[in-house]
Formats: C-alpha cells, structure tokens, sequence
C-alpha cells in the first residue's frame, strides 16, 4: 500500500514537472522566436540524413504569425550559416542533441 502511493505521488510530480518545463519552454519559445505557441504548430521530422521543423500559423488567416515564423527561419538560417547553434539552447534551456555535432561539422553542413 505504501508503495503504491509512493509510485503514485512520484507519477503525480513527474507529470506537473513535466507540465512545468513544458510551459517554461514555451514561454522562452514565445520570446527567442518571436511568435505564440498557441497560435502556431510546430512539426519535426527526423530523416535518414538529418530532418526539419515545419511551423505553421493555426489560422490561414493569421497573416501575423506567418510573417513572424518567416522572419524567425530566416534569422536562424543566417545565424547557422555564421556557425552559431545556440538558439535551441536559448529555448530549451539546455544543450539540444545535435548542436555539438554541427557545430562539430560546420564546415561540412
């Protein structure tokens, strides 16, 4: 019995943990990128010789958004094209897998 309330109240803050992170990333996402998660969806695709992010506004009609994912792809195109992989960090917090590597192969991307 004990157990299985330790297992539950471990699940329970690990969801919330979760739930948190989620929302810091977010908020951090809003303000490095430029344009509202809830306004837009993001996609990633992993492929056999890397992948992509599609971002899209939720309303066709959001012409706002659109401009602002535009401006951001393109700031992050000039700012990779320099060898600078920081951005994701700016968002996540953290190192994202794969940033050592190109910046490891810049050269090469």
């Amino acid at each position: 019995m004990i157990r299985t309330i330790a297992v539950f109240f471990l699940g329970t803050f690990l969801t919330f943990a979760q739930q948190d992170r989620q929302a810091t990333v977010n908020e951090h996402g809003d303000h490095v990128m430029g344009f509202s998660h809830d306004k837009t969806t993001h996609h990633f695709e992993l492929n056999y010789d890397g992948g992509l992010i599609d971002v899209r506004a939720n309303d066709s009609k959001d012409i706002e958004s659109r401009d602002q994912i535009q401006s951001h792809f393109h700031h992050i195109a000039q700012m990779f094209a320099a060898g600078n992989f920081n951005a994701p960090m700016l968002v996540h917090g953290n190192n994202v897998p794969g940033t050592a590597t190109m910046t490891q192969l810049n050269d090469q991307l």
